[in-house]
Parts: C-alpha cells; sequence; structure tokens
C-alpha cells in the first residue's frame, strides 16, 4: 500500500525521511497555485547524503547479484500497484495529461526496471591478450562508489528509475536530486525502493529551491566519495556541471537537449510515419528530450504526408476538453517567442491556433498549449534550431537522401533521429550517416530498433535503450585488471596492487579475499572444475559463506574429502586436506551445513540416493569428532541428527576421552547423554589398519581403542583428572564415578599405567582425593598396591596432600583402601623407603588416621626409613603435637635415634616446640619411676582418657 502524500515532501537520507529549515512550494500546472510545499536542502544535507551513500556502499557492493535483482523487481511491483496513484501524483506536479502519465511514463519505468534487474548478472569483463609467454590477464568490472544522479521533471519515473536503478544494479550506491518541479514523484519513487527492501543509505533524496541549487550541487560534486555524476536536463546547466566535475577531475555522464529530425523518404508508408512522427512530437506536451521537433519529407510525397499528418491532428483534437498543458508559464512563453518569431520570418501554421491566439489568459486555466504544426520554415530560423520543448513541430521538404541527411546534421544536438522507408538496406545506410545518439529505422508499418546501437529492442524512446544497455551498467563500474604476477585495481579511486604466487589462480584469491563482487566477475572465465573445487575448499578454509553458497551452485565438487597433496620432491602423495573437517573444528555452522545439504545421498530422509561411500562416512566421522572435541555442539549435533553417521567400534569413548581432556563439561554431557545411540548405530566403516592416523588409534576393536595412550595417559586416568582444583565432597560437577563405570563397561582397562609417571587411575583419584571415583575404581578391582615410577602406592599419595575435606571422610577412605588390602607398610623407595605411616605422621589435621593405620591395621610403629627415622621422628619435625601423641598411645619408642644420632625429643628442642618436649619428658619421666609395663599402662590409660574426651582421639 502506498505511502499517503505527506504536506511538505520531505529529504530522504539513510533511509529516514527528513524535513529540513527551509522550503519552497510547488506549483501546479492546472491551477497555477501551490499543490504542496517540499524541504529545501542545505549544502550541509546535501553532504549527509552522501555520507550516508558512503556508509552503505561497501555493504550494498558485496551484495548478491541476486539480491541486488530481487530488490529491483520488487520496486518494479510496487510501481505497478501504485500506477494510478503514481500518475495522479505527475499530473498534478507538472501537467502531464492521463494518457502519458497513466499509459506511457510509469508504466515505461516499470519496463525499465525490470530491464536493468535482468541485466544485473550480466555485467562482465574480458581476457585481453598479453605478450609475455606464461602470463595470463583478466578485465573485471566493479562498482565505483556513491554516484550522484541529477535527474529532470518532464519524466520523473523514467528518469529516476534510469539513474538510480542503474547504479544500485551495478552496486553503487546513488543520491537523486531532483527537479524543484516535481519533487514529489521522486520521493514516491524512493518511497517504492525502500520499500521493496533497498538498505538504508543505498538510495538518498534531495531537492532545493531554485536559488540553491547551484551550492547544493557544487556541494554533491565537490564531495571526495561521489565517485561519478549522471545529469539529465538542458545544455546550458550540463555545461556548468561539466565544468565543476571537470575541475574535481570526475568523469560525468549526460544527456542534455535534442533537436531531434524524423526524415520521411520518398517511398515510405505514409500511414506509420504520421502515427510515429505524431507520437514523437507531442506526446507528454512534447515535453521530452527526444521529441521530434523537425519534419523533413520527400518533395514528391510533401503534400501528401503534410495534409495526412494535418488530418490527423485535427481528429485528435476535441472542443470538449482542455489543450495539454506545459510545465510552467515560463515554457509557454518561450515556446510563444519561437513560433512569433517563425511567422515574421515567412512560416506558416498548418496546425493549431495562430500566434496571437496562444496568449491567452492562465490565471484560470493554466498554461494550456493545444498541438501546433508549422511549415514553410527555413534552416536559419530559432524554431528550426532551438529546442522547444513543447508540443510544436515544423516541416521541411527535401530532395536528395544526402540533402535530409545534411539538414539533419545540422543541429547543435545528436540526440535521437527516425528515418522513414520501404527499403531496409537504404534505411540502414542512413541511418549510419545521421549524427545522433539514438537511430530509428521503419519499414513495413514496423518501428525497429538497431540493435548495434541499443539493447532495448521496440521501443518509440529509442535513446532510453542505451540506458538499459548491459553498456550502462558497465558505465557505471569501473575496469580493473588482474594478472597472474601483478594484479592493479581501482578500487574506490585508490590503485591497489596485489602480488599472486606462481600456482595462486585469482578465483581463489578473491574467495580468500571475501571479494564477493569479484568472484562472480571470474566465474564466466573459470570453466575449470578443479580451480572451482580449490576454490570452495578455500573458501571452506576461511570461513567464506557467501563464496561457499556461489561455488557450490556454480558447480564446484562437493567432495568433502578434499584435495590430495604431494610430495614436492617424491612426487607420492603425502596426505589429505580435509577441509570440511577444519571448518567443523571451527564450527562453521552453515558452511559445513551447506556442504553437506549440497550431498544429498549423506543426509537423512534422502530415499532414491545411493549409499554414502566409505570415505565420506570417514569424513562425516571425523567432522562430527572435529565439532565435539572443539565444543561446537551445534555444529555436532546437526551432523549426529540430521546425516547418515555411523560409528565403528569403540568411537563413543574415544570421543569422549578427547573431550574429557579439554573437562568441556557441555560436550562431555553431549556425547555421554548419546553413548547408547552412537554404540547402537551400525558400523558400516571400518578404517583400514595401515591408516589409523584419522582417529589416532586402531578401530577393529573396542578394547584396543578406548585403551590407546593419548597426551593426558590412559582415559580413566584422565577421568580422575576432572577433580583439579576442585573442592570435594562439597561439590561434584562431574559424575566421574559415573563416567569411569560407563567406560570400564566399554572395555577400558582399569590398571592401565601412563607410562610418563607410572599411575593408574586409582592413583589419580587418590592424589585429587576424588573419593567417589576411588572406591568404584576399588570395587571394580583395581590393583590398590600398584606403585608408580616414584614407588608411592594409591594410599601413599591419599595421604601425601589430602584436600581440605573433612577428617571423617579421608579417614573412611583410608579404610577402604585398607580393607582393600592396602599395605600399610609399602616401603616408598622413591621417597627414602618411607611408609604410609610416614607420610601420616607428616599431616598436621588429621591424627585419628594414625590411629586407624597403627591400632586398626597394624603398621609398624617403629618403621624406619633411609636415614632411621621413624614416623615419630617425622611427627616432631613437623611440630605436629597430637600425631605424636597418637604414635607414643600405640608404643612408638621414643629413644630411637636417626642416622645423624637424634631422638624425637633433640628434634622437638632444635625446632623449639616446648609442648613436644615437656610430652617426651614426662613419657621419660614416667619410664624411670615405674616398671615400664605399669607406667606404660597409666599413661596410655591418661591418654586415652584424654582422646575420648577429644571425641575419641579427635576423629
Amino acid at each position: 500500500m502506498a505511502t499517503p502524500t505527506p504536506s511538505v515532501i520531505p529529504l530522504i537520507i539513510n533511509g529516514k525521511e527528513e524535513l529540513a529549515s527551509a522550503t519552497f512550494n510547488v506549483i501546479s500546472p492546472y491551477t497555477n497555485e501551490p499543490c504542496w510545499a517540499a524541504a529545501s536542502a542545505s549544502p550541509q544535507d546535501a553532504i549527509r547524503a552522501v555520507e550516508a551513500a558512503e556508509s552503505a556502499f561497501p555493504a550494498w557492493s558485496q551484495t548478491k547479484p541476486t539480491v541486488r535483482r530481487d530488490i529491483l523487481l520488487k520496486a518494479a511491483e510496487l510501481l505497478d500497484s501504485r500506477l494510478e496513484k503514481y500518475a495522479e501524483l505527475m499530473q498534478t506536479e507538472m501537467g502531464a495529461d492521463v494518457g502519458a502519465s497513466q499509459f506511457f511514463v510509469v508504466p515505461l519505468a516499470i519496463r525499465m526496471l525490470r530491464e536493468v534487474a535482468s541485466r544485473i548478472t550480466s555485467i562482465c569483463g574480458s581476457v585481453p591478450v598479453v605478450e609475455a609467454e606464461g602470463q595470463s590477464a583478466i578485465i573485471y568490472k566493479e562498482p565505483m562508489g556513491v554516484i550522484l544522479g541529477v535527474v529532470p521533471w518532464n519524466a520523473p519515473y523514467v528518469f529516476g528509475v534510469r539513474s538510480a536503478a542503474c547504479a544500485l544494479a551495478a552496486g553503487n550506491t546513488t543520491i537523486l536530486k531532483s527537479s524543484e518541479l516535481t519533487p514529489c514523484c521522486y520521493w514516491a519513487l524512493t518511497r517504492a525502493f525502500h520499500d521493496a527492501g533497498l538498505p538504508d543509505g543505498c538510495l538518498n533524496l534531495v531537492a532545493c529551491r531554485p536559488q540553491d541549487a547551484a551550492e547544493v550541487v557544487n556541494a554533491l560534486i565537490e564531495h571526495p566519495a561521489v565517485k561519478k555524476v549522471n545529469f539529465t536536463g538542458s545544455t546550458a546547466v550540463g555545461r556548468k556541471i561539466a565544468r565543476v566535475c571537470g575541475q574535481n577531475l570526475k568523469p560525468c555522464l549526460m544527456e542534455l537537449g535534442g533537436k531531434n529530425s524524423s526524415i520521411v523518404c520518398a517511398d515510405a508508408n505514409i500511414e506509420t510515419a504520421v502515427k510515429s512522427v505524431i507520437a514523437g512530437s507531442y506526446l507528454n506536451s512534447g515535453q521530452i528530450c527526444m521529441a521530434t521537433d523537425r519534419i523533413l519529407v520527400h518533395s514528391s510525397i510533401a503534400p501528401i504526408f503534410v495534409e495526412a499528418l494535418k488530418n490527423a491532428l485535427q481528429s485528435m483534437s476535441d472542443p470538449s476538453t482542455q489543450p495539454p498543458t506545459l510545465v510552467n508559464v515560463a515554457s509557454k512563453t518561450r515556446v510563444q517567442r519561437l513560433i512569433e518569431g517563425a511567422l515574421e520570418a515567412g512560416a506558416h501554421v498548418i496546425h493549431g491556433p495562430v500566434a496571437t491566439e496562444t496568449d491567452a489568459s492562465t490565471s484560470d486555466s493554466g498554461v494550456r498549449m493545444p498541438p501546433v504544426l508549422l511549415g514553410g520554415v527555413r534552416e536559419d530560423m530559432a524554431v528550426w534550431q532551438e529546442e522547444a520543448f513543447a508540443s510544436l513541430a515544423a516541416c521541411m521538404a527535401f530532395e536528395t537522401e544526402e540533402e535530409a541527411i545534411r539538414i539533419a546534421n545540422s543541429s547543435g544536438y545528436g540526440l535521437s533521429a527516425a528515418v522513414f522507408t520501404e527499403d531496409l538496406r537504404k534505411g540502414l545506410a542512413m541511418a549510419r550517416k545521421i549524427q545522433s545518439g539514438a537511430l530509428a529505422s521503419a519499414w513495413s508499418g514496423h518501428l525497429e530498433t538497431m540493435k548495434a546501437l541499443a539493447d532495448l529492442p521496440n521501443e518509440i524512446v529509442l535513446h532510453l535503450a542505451e540506458h538499459l544497455s548491459t553498456s550502462s551498467l558497465n558505465a557505471l563500474s569501473q575496469t580493473s585488471k588482474w594478472s597472474n604476477d601483478l594484479l592493479s585495481a581501482e578500487l574506490y579511486g585508490r590503485a591497489t596492487t596485489y602480488h599472486f604466487e606462481d600456482q595462486d589462480h585469482p578465483l581463489i584469491w578473491a574467495t580468500e579475499s571475501h571479494k564477493t563482487c569479484a568472484l562472480l566477475k571470474l566465474l564466466p572465465y573459470c570453466n575449470d572444475c578443479f580451480t572451482l573445487t580449490a576454490a570452495l575448499h578455500t573458501a571452506v578454509d576461511v570461513g567464506n559463506e557467501d563464496a561457499v553458497d556461489i561455488l557450490l551452485n556454480e558447480g564446484a565438487d562437493p567432495n568433502i574429502i578434499g584435495m590430495v597433496s604431494t610430495d614436492e620432491e617424491s612426487g607420492e602423495l603425502v596426505g589429505r586436506r580435509i577441509r570440511i573437517i577444519e571448518a567443523s573444528g571451527h564450527g562453521r555452522y552453515l558452511i559445513v551445513k551447506r556442504v553437506l545439504e549440497s550431498l544429498p545421498h549423506l543426509m537423512k530422509g534422502a530415499a532414491g540416493i545411493r549409499k554414502p561411500k566409505c570415505h565420506e562416512l570417514v569424513t562425516l566421522l571425523l567432522s562430527f569428532n572435529g565439532a565435539v572435541v572443539h565444543g561446537k555442539l551445534k555444529l555436532a549435533k546437526f551432523i549426529f541428527d540430521e546425516t547418515k553417521l555411523s560409528f565403528p567400534p569403540g568411537v563413543g569413548p574415544i570421543l569422549f576421552y578427547k573431550v574429557l581432556e579439554r573437562a568441556d563439561v557441555s560436550a562431555m554431557s553431549f556425547i555421554f547423554s548419546r553413548r547408547h545411540e552412537i554404540n547402537s548405530r551400525p558400523s558400516l566403516i571400518v578404517l583400514p589398519e595401515q591408516n589409523p592416523s584419522e582417529l589416532g588409534c586402531k578401530l577393529s576393536h573396542t578394547h584396543e581403542y578406548i585403551n590407546c595412550v593419548w597426551e593426558g595417559g590412559p582415559i580413566l586416568s584422565t577421568i580422575a583428572l576432572l577433580y583439579d582444583n576442585n573442592p570435594r565432597p562439597q561439590t561434584r560437577p562431574y559424575q566421574t564415578d559415573v563416567m569411569a563405570g560407563e567406560l570400564l563397561d566399554w572395555g577400558a582397562d582399569i590398571n592401565a599405567v601412563d607410562p610418563d609417571n607410572g599411575q593408574t587411575a586409582l592413583h589419580v583419584a587418590a592424589y585429587m582425593s576424588d573419593y567417589v571415583l576411588a572406591e568404584l575404581l576399588l570395587d571394580r578391582g583395581a590393583n590398590v598396591n600398584a606403585v608408580d615410577n616414584d614407588g608411592k602406592s594409591a594410599l601413599v599419595h591419599l595421604l601425601e596432600d589430602p584436600e581440605p575435606v573433612c577428617a571423617e571422610a579421608l579417614r573412611q577412605m583410608v579404610l577402604i583402601f585398607v580393607q582393600k588390602g592396602a599395605d600399610v607398610n609399602l616401603r616408598v623407595y622413591g621417597e627414602n623407603d618411607r611408609t604410609a605411616l610416614h607420610v601420616a605422621s607428616a599431616l598436621p589435621d588429621y591424627p585419628g588416621l594414625l590411629y586407624e593405620l597403627l591400632y586398626t591395621n597394624k603398621a609398624e610403629a617403629n618403621a624406619k626409613d633411609l636415614l632411621d627415622m621413624t614416623p615419630l621422628h617425622v611427627a616432631a619435625a613437623n611440630s605436629h603435637m597430637e600425631a605424636m601423641k597418637t604414635l607414643i598411645l600405640c608404643n612408638a619408642d621414643t629413644e630411637i635415634e636417626d642416622v645423624f644420632g637424634r631422638r624425637p625429643i633433640d628434634i622437638s628442642r632444635s625446632l623449639g616446640h616446648v609442648a613436644a618436649v615437656r610430652l617426651f619428658e614426662h613419657v621419660e619421666r614416667e619410664n624411670e619411676a615405674s616398671t615400664p609395663g605399669q607406667v606404660r599402662n597409666g599413661w596410655v590409660l591418661e591418654l586415652l582418657t584424654y582422646r575420648m574426651v577429644r571425641n575419641r582421639l579427635g576423629i
């Protein structure tokens, strides 16, 4: 639905409608009264419009051609649906009649817009010949930047489409500087583009008062971001704009005035010529730059032709209707001057009012002027040389074809011309000699466009074909050149140089550089499937989603295994570059999804398509592995759920192991939650024995697969490592016991040894104080007395550095170890032959452990290490009072000396531990006072009483 016409026609800058500080009235020719006001842009507003276009250019220039095409086609649909409303605006603002507006201008604009959209994908470069052997070059087209369109009032929708659509189609952004006579028409057209989905800033609209036009246009042209100027208008204004463009070294595309001739040869079909001349001369009140002003008729048929033309004009006149309207009083005054001057010089009126009748009042009826046809004119008359831009034409007879061509070329204009003849060869020969931009030759009742000059066929307004052809899009693009050793491209007004390796291809460079426009322009010159596939792999590598889509559509081989590389010296195959696997590891969801979907036989639900081949299933598996291991779970879920992914034996646990290394809780949960489905899927593939590197291990048997030693050690040890720096048992973010149980069911070796340190999973669980896992491992048969490379058992690891948890938990864990057969007297040869009791004696906060080890489990209280130190020596050295009391309670000998001759009391004295010295002295006095048994029993009773008060020895 069209937007209602505002009371003040706004500017449109960066997609937003804005009012300006000044306004001007738009006068309707019908009433000579204001129909509405319009915002008048200042130079600052003009600069903001350029900046908006400049900001929008990078994104728009990289937009896919199909997207640009669809937006223009949608705009054409909107114009079509709003045809009557837009025609009414044109009638109000410039006085156009219904025939010109509703049945010519707006429909023509719609056709033009669709034609431009259809040619977006036909912009192409060329491959020039180069002299240097082994080199090649490519010339391609790319957008220029911001294009300024200064557009006229007489056919606003046609010229708006021609200026804006061609620039947008070529990937440029644009600014329309509309005429002050028809700002509402250009506003409506711009709204249609934006309603069609054109991004903000791609098309901006400014208008201004006539007195401000020079300053505003100069500000637009002089802005550095404006790369080209497209002007349609009078020759006088065109000269001024060309001068400013020249001063700023900016190219300009100009269509100026016209004084256009139609030549009617002696053999012409008079009926066809009359119809065409009337349409060319009087359509839109003659206010068309390519309107037929001059009619050259062969003298042999001149009387017949003129009479037929006069009769046709009289039959068109209807006294009950108003005559056609010119745009303003100034136009009528100027045309009236031309007619009066011609009549004074000897011309006569063939059809239309006499000169004095044209001076009618305009106060009530507007500026109306019926069609006028003059005869008896000469070449030196102003009416024959000056542009009328009104419903005025003049006839002149000629004798020879050469004379007709000379007269037609005597004009200072060269916009369009027509030749009417039944002899096609003569028509083409004459057309080649006429100096005009657009030529038409008519014969056998048909008006045909000369294809050599324009691409658009069968158009009355022939010169428009030039602006809608592919060459017009090329005119709004800039030329760049590629060569395989040096690339020099003119980008956005700057010279950029790129150097290539010998083996690099421009298509691959464009893909890697994310230059979508360049890629699209190069594709027509690349029919090599290998190069397309190489570019596809590059697009996957660099994450270029647009290029992946384009190259797959162009026929790149979606073989996801990729290219086989060779050794430069031997030429032997050394491996495959599996691009999609790398993309999976990087989580490039859209790319991997697009590539897989291009191979329907890999997708679920694809009936009637061949089964996946072994290498394709391997690639699926490895892609899934890469996505999971790197935590790209959205992609992993897509591969798992949507493809025919199958698993060799043991893949589930090994994938689980890989995420264990990263301690990625989400990834572990993803694999663990799908472990049963992974194991139940049919094993359609088995990797060959000689190629285990893809997954790092053999896949033929589950137990071999799961028990491979990886960087983190055996898989069960890796689970235990998850508890690193995690306080237990208050929190358990990882269900290590459940995970370990599943892996054991999968065939994991419970006593697998890490070759780096000789530790088993039980060692790691004990060291990490993961008591729940340690208990599970002991229950499932772990070797409780296995020692690592330092001679330490799991029990020693448990006691060495317990986490700060409650003493009861540690005590219970020790009891479990002992109940499972842990040797409490096992020597740790890496630690001076110490036993578990030596280690426990060094613990400051767990004296109850010593009681359990000594009293319950018969640990040797006086075991000596390599330095002859007993556990009591160790407790004294660490000043652990509770440990010393417990050891004495369990018959530790206070008089044993180490290799340095020190007793435990001597160590306490050297450390200044007064309480410990008093304890030892008390024991010595009691031993001297009574028999050893009595003293010790009495002291044991006292110590037991003391310990019970402390809640059973502090446990």
